[in-house]
C-alpha cells in the first residue's frame, strides 16, 4: 500500500461510517475532550481528508462540538497536488486545506503566501487557524513563566519514576493474553504458570528475547534503556537466587530471510538439558538493515508505511520453532509473541511440543518484568484480544485496500471482525479471546430498569442495567473481564446489521478461589441503535435483543454461530420502552429513527 499511500481513496458505506469509523472520534472528542486531530493522507469517498470541509468543519466541529486544532499529516497538503491530483498547485491545495479546517500544516507553508497573493484565502481564514493554534498554546502554558509551567522541567528521571515504572508494569500484567496452555508430556497440569521448584534449567530463545528497542514498538519517547527489562532480563530477575540456570540464544538475524542455519543450531545447543524452552518471536517495527552493535540483519515488518503482505511470522522465526519441536523431543515450549496486528500462528498452536502461547503486543520498557510475572504466576493473565486474529486464507479473500466491514456477496468479501464475519474457517483467535489460570462462571443474569436494585445513573442516565454475578470456580486468584454483547434477533446479519456488538465490559476485582462479585453495566440509548443501510441514519431498534456475556475459559474455541459468535451465558429480552428516545441527540447519520 506504500505506493498509493498519498493517493488511495477509501470507499466507505454510510453504515460503516456511522457505526465503525466515527464512534472512536466521538469518544475522543466528547468523552475524552481531545484537543488535537490529524487529517490523514487518504481520501474518503472521493474527497481527500485534508481538504474535506464536510468532515472537519461540518461533522467534527459543528456535529461533535470539537473546539481544538487540526494538523495535517506530514506532506498530506502537498500530496493534494501530486498524490490525489485534485488541485493544480500548492497554493490551491493550501487554500483548500485551510478553508476545510486544517489549522497547522506539517508541510510546506509557502503555498499559503501564494494563496494570499492570489486571493484564494482571506485574512479571516488565517486568523481562524491562528486563533485555534494560539488557544492551545495558551492552554498548555507555553507563554507562562517557566517556573509556573509544570512541564518545563520534566526530565527523564521524572518520566522514569518508580510510580511510572510500576504503572507500566501493571499495564503489561493486565494486557497480556494467554492463547494456549496445555500440559507437557507426563504432566497433568498446564505448563503455566512455571513452578520454580521444578526447574533446573531454562533456555530463552528468539530474536526478540533480549532487544530493549523491540519492546517499544515505534513512535516512542525517551526511556531509560538501562532500567528497561527485556523478556530475558525479566526472567533472570525473577529466577535470581533460585538456582535455576538461564541460558539464551539471541538470533536476531532470523527476523530476515537468511540463508544460513547457525542461529538455529545455536538455539538447539543452548536448550540441551533444559526443562522448558521460552521462545520470543513476532513482528518488528524497528527499521534498521543492520544492528550497529552486532551487524545482524533486523528488518521492520509492520508499522507506518510497512503494511504486511501476509500474516505469516517474518523471516525464519518459524524455522526456529519447527527445529525445536522436531529436533528437541520432549522439550516443552512456551512461545511469547510480540506483535502489533495479529499473526497466523495456527500451525504453532497445533504443535504438540508447544504447550503455551502468550501474546504480549509491544509491551514497553517494563515488558520483560510483566511477562515474567505472568509466566511464573505472580499475576494471573486476564487480557482479551482487542482484535480478531485471522488465518492466512483471510488475506486471500479480502484486499488490504478494501476497508469494508460488511460482507459483499458479489465480491466474495466475507466481512470483518466478530460483528460481521460468521465463517469460522477464517478465524484463528476471535475478538475477546483470552485464557486464565483459573476458571470463572456467570450466574444471576438480569436486565434491570432504572431505579431497580443497582441500576442508577453515573453520567448519562441508563436505559437499562445488565447485572451478572461472576464466581471464581478455580484454584487460583484472578481478575476477569466481563464483556457484554448484544444482538437484535430480528435483524442480526441482514440489511447490513451486525451479528453481535460489544456494548459494555468491566473488570472484576482480584477474586480469590470461590469468591463472587456482582457486576453492573449501564446501557444507554445508543446501545440500542443501528444505522440503516440506505443512508447510515441511526435507527432505534426495539423488540427481541439477546444479551450475552462471553467466556473463553473453555479449552477449545467454539465455532461462531450466526446469532452470537461466542460461547456465552445469556438470555433474550424484548425491549419496548421508547419514552427515552427524545433524549438522544442527532447521530452521525443525520438523526435518530425508530424501528419497532
Amino acid at each position: 500500500m506504500w505506493s498509493c499511500r498519498y493517493s488511495h481513496n477509501v470507499e466507505l458505506s454510510p453504515q460503516d461510517m456511522t457505526d465503525t469509523e466515527l464512534p472512536p472520534f466521538q469518544a475522543c472528542v466528547q468523552a475524552a475532550r481531545a484537543h488535537g486531530i490529524m487529517c490523514s493522507y487518504n481520501a474518503v469517498n472521493g474527497t481527500p481528508s485534508c481538504a474535506n470541509d464536510a468532515a472537519m468543519n461540518g461533522l467534527l466541529r459543528r456535529g461533535l462540538g470539537f473546539d481544538g486544532y487540526v494538523v495535517s499529516d506530514c506532506n498530506a497538503v502537498a500530496a493534494l497536488t501530486w498524490g490525489h491530483r485534485t488541485h493544480a498547485s500548492l497554493a490551491e491545495a493550501s487554500a483548500a486545506a485551510l478553508k476545510a479546517g486544517v489549522d497547522i500544516f506539517c508541510d510546506r507553508t509557502d503555498g499559503l503566501s501564494d494563496a494570499v497573493s492570489a486571493g484564494l484565502i482571506s485574512e479571516s481564514n488565517l486568523n481562524t487557524a491562528i486563533n485555534r493554534t494560539l488557544t492551545m498554546r495558551f492552554l498548555t502554558g507555553q507563554f507562562n513563566p517557566p517556573d509556573t509551567n509544570p512541564w518545563t522541567d520534566l526530565t527523564l528521571k521524572s518520566v522514569n519514576s518508580k510510580t511510572n515504572r510500576d504503572l507500566a508494569r501493571q499495564v503489561v500484567q493486565k494486557g497480556i493474553v494467554l492463547l494456549k496452555n496445555t500440559a507437557a508430556t507426563g504432566s497433568l497440569q498446564p505448563i503455566l504458570p512455571l513452578q520454580k521448584q521444578n526447574l533446573r534449567k531454562l533456555c530463552v530463545l528468539g530474536p526478540l528475547s533480549n532487544s530493549v528497542e523491540h519492546l517499544m514498538g515505534n513512535y516512542y519517547g525517551k526511556f531509560d534503556a538501562a532500567a528497561a527489562a527485556t523478556p530475558l532480563k525479566g526472567i533472570q530477575e525473577e529466577l535470581a537466587g533460585s538456582g535455576v540456570v538461564v541460558e539464551q540464544a539471541y538470533g536476531m538475524d532470523i527476523l530476515g530471510q537468511i540463508h544460513y542455519d547457525w542461529p538455529l543450531e545455536s538455539a538447539l545447543q543452548v536448550c540441551e538439558g533444559a526443562d522448558v524452552g521460552i521462545v520470543v518471536i513476532g513482528s518488528s517495527m524497528i527499521d534498521n538493515d543492520k544492528d550497529p552493535a552486532t551487524g545482524s540483519y533486523r528488518p521492520a515488518t509492520e508499522g507506518e508505511g510497512l503494511d504486511r503482505v501476509n500474516l505469516a511470522l517474518p523471516g525464519r522465526q518459524g524455522d526456529l520453532v519447527k527445529a525445536l519441536a522436531t529436533r528437541a523431543p520432549g522439550l516443552p515450549l512456551v512461545v511469547v509473541v510480540m506483535h502489533g496486528g495479529g499473526l497466523d500462528i495456527g500451525w504453532i498452536k497445533n504443535l504438540a511440543a508447544v504447550n503455551a502461547i502468550v501474546a504480549v503486543g509491544f509491551p514497553g520498557q517494563e515488558g520483560g518484568r510483566g511477562i515474567a510475572d505472568v509466566l511464573f504466576g505472580n499475576v494471573n493473565p486476564s487480557g482479551r484480544l482487542p482484535i480478531t486474529w485471522y488465518n492466512s486464507n483471510y488475506t486471500d479473500a479480502v484486499s488490504p485496500l478494501d476497508l469494508s466491514m460488511r460482507p459483499h456477496l458479489q465480491s466474495g468479501h466475507p466481512g470483518r471482525s466478530y460483528r460481521f464475519l460468521h465463517d469460522p474457517s477464517y478465524v484463528l483467535y476471535p475478538f475477546g479471546y483470552g485464557l486464565s489460570y483459573t476458571t470463572f462462571t456467570y450466574s444471576n443474569l438480569k436486565l434491570l430498569s432504572p431505579g431497580e436494585e443497582q441500576c442508577y445513573a453515573s453520567g448519562e442516565p441508563p436505559v437499562y442495567c445488565f447485572t451478572v454475578t461472576v464466581t471464581n470456580t478455580g484454584d487460583v486468584a484472578g481478575e476477569h473481564i466481563v464483556p457484554l454483547y448484544m444482538s437484535h434477533l430480528d435483524t442480526a446479519g441482514v440489511h447490513g446489521n451486525p451479528l453481535q456488538s460489544l456494548r459494555a465490559f468491566q473488570r472484576t476485582d482480584l477474586l480469590p478461589p470461590g469468591a463472587s462479585q456482582q457486576i453492573t453495566m449501564s446501557l444507554t440509548l445508543p446501545d440500542f441503535v443501528m444505522p440503516q443501510e440506505s443512508d447510515g441514519r441511526n435507527m432505534l431498534h426495539l423488540g427481541p435483543w439477546r444479551f450475552s456475556v462471553g467466556t473463553w475459559d473453555a479449552p477449545e474455541i467454539p465455532s461462531p454461530s450466526a446469532n452470537t459468535g461466542f460461547s456465552y451465558s445469556g438470555f433474550v429480552s424484548s425491549v419496548s420502552n421508547v419514552g427515552f428516545a427524545a433524549k438522544f441527540s442527532a447521530g452521525f447519520g443525520g438523526g435518530l429513527g425508530y424501528s419497532g
